[in-house]
Parts: C-alpha cells; structure tokens; sequence
C-alpha cells in the first residue's frame, strides 16, 4: 500500500505501538486520526496531518462515532489500525461475567466490529485493515490466560477471514512479543516476559508490512525462530511458560 496521501485510523494511538505508528505514518505523508480514550499532554502529537479523537472502543455506538468522525475530517478511511488493547495479568479468578467481557468487547469485539465497519464503507474497494495480536497467540504465559484468549482468537479469526476476503482488500496481523512499552505496568505484571523489543523495532516492521501488503507482520526474528522450536520439541512450550513466571 502507498502510504504518501493515505487517510489512516489508528486505535490505542496515545502510547506504545500506536503512537510510534502515527510518527511514522506522518513522516511520510499520511493523514492520520489517532484515538485513544485520551491523549495526556506528554503523548500529543502537534503536526498539521495529525486529528486526536477521544474514544472508548468498547462500545459499538462509539466505534459508530469514530467512523462519522473519521469521514468527517479526512473524507475516507484507506488503513485503519486496530491497535488498541490491555491485559490482566493475574491468575483466573472467582466466576466475574464482566470482568471477562471487560478485555473481550477491547482486544476482540471492536476490532471484528471495526473490520465490518470497513468492509460496509469500502464496499468492493481496496482497503487495508491491520490488528495487533500477540506473540502470545501461540506461546502460553502464566497468569496471561485470559489476555491470551484474546489474542488467540483474533489469530485464529483473521487467518479464516483471508479465505473470504478479495486479494485488494488486504488483512494483516501484526505479532509482537514483549514490547518496551507501559503495557505491562498497567496490567500490573512485575517485570517484563523474554524476549523483548523495543518499540521502534516493532513500529518500522509494521511500516514495511503496510508497504508491501503482508498478511502477517512478525517483528522478531527471534520469536520466529522460536515457533519453529516449539513446532519441533513441544515440550519447549512448558520450559518457555515456566520461565516466564511472574508472581
């Protein structure tokens, strides 16, 4: 996909991956609406391509609004990042309906929701829709089970979509592991899971899968490494999920 001139909506777009997104979407020569629930002073991104919009992705009439508004002020939608998410990072608890709804109507309900949205305004036309799962999709770490949950389902949905999708409407996941970010601060997780990234790293490879239209965007060669280990000695899992521990 040409980024130069391309009108791009990016989910979770305060911090972290999303932000880093934004900077390099903006270098070169994309629009782009940023959303986040809100934007503090230190993460605001001052350049006259750049639109903040405040929004709760949970809530479908939200993500209603964050479509009109888009058209509103780029006057169409060619990429549309569905970046945001949070984790809980703490073992299964007592039976909580919300608390499990709270994580899947954020990391999968408005993204499925989201991609619908494009496919109705797109009709037949080209798009780009990419969503951010997780190296965790295929890799189990304690206490992450429900985070994992998500993420898995959105491996599992995307891949059943690209039978159903023409080939100029291009779907793309993009799988991280351990990113240098305040994510997992705010799911409370002591220290960091192995390996890790820094979020630059993950911001370029995202960029040159946009450029070249991939399906699936894996920033760490490492990880990839990795799957192939695991797909060769199953018991690698349990050695990995064991050290990556953290009460």
């Amino acid at each position: 996909m040409k980024i130069q001139g391309a009108r791009c909506v990016i989910t979770g777009a305060s911090s972290g991956i999303g932000r880093e997104v934004s900077l390099r979407l903006l270098e070169q020569g994309a629009k782009v609406m940023g959303v986040a629930r809100s934007f503090p002073d230190e993460s605001k991104l001052h350049h006259p391509l750049f639109h903040e919009y405040a929004c709760d992705v949970s809530e479908p009439e939200k993500v209603d609004q964050l479509f009109a508004h888009a058209l509103g002020v780029m006057g169409g939608i060619d990429l549309f990042f569905a970046n945001a998410g949070f984790a809980y990072h703490e073992p299964l608890g007592p039976p909580d309906w919300g608390h499990i709804e709270a994580i899947y109507r954020v990391n999968v309900f408005s993204v499925i929701y989201s991609l619908e949205k494009m496919r109705a305004l797109k009709n037949e036309d080209g798009f780009f829709f990419l969503a951010t799962a997780s190296g965790i999709s295929f890799v189990p770490i304690p206490n992450f089970a429900l985070y994992g949950s998500t993420k898995a389902a959105l491996h599992t949905f995307f891949e059943s979509m690209a039978y159903e999708t023409p080939k100029h409407q291009v779907l793309s996941v993009v799988y991280p592991i351990a990113t240098k970010t305040r994510f997992f601060q705010k799911a409370n997780r002591p220290s960091m899971p192995w390996p890790r990234q820094d979020v630059k790293v993950v911001a370029d490879a995202i960029i040159r899968g946009i450029q070249k239209d991939r399906r699936s965007i894996h920033p760490s060669w490492l990880f990839r490494i990795g799957q192939v280990v695991f797909a060769l000695f199953p018991w690698g899992k349990k050695i990995y999920a064991y050290a990556n521990r953290a009460f």
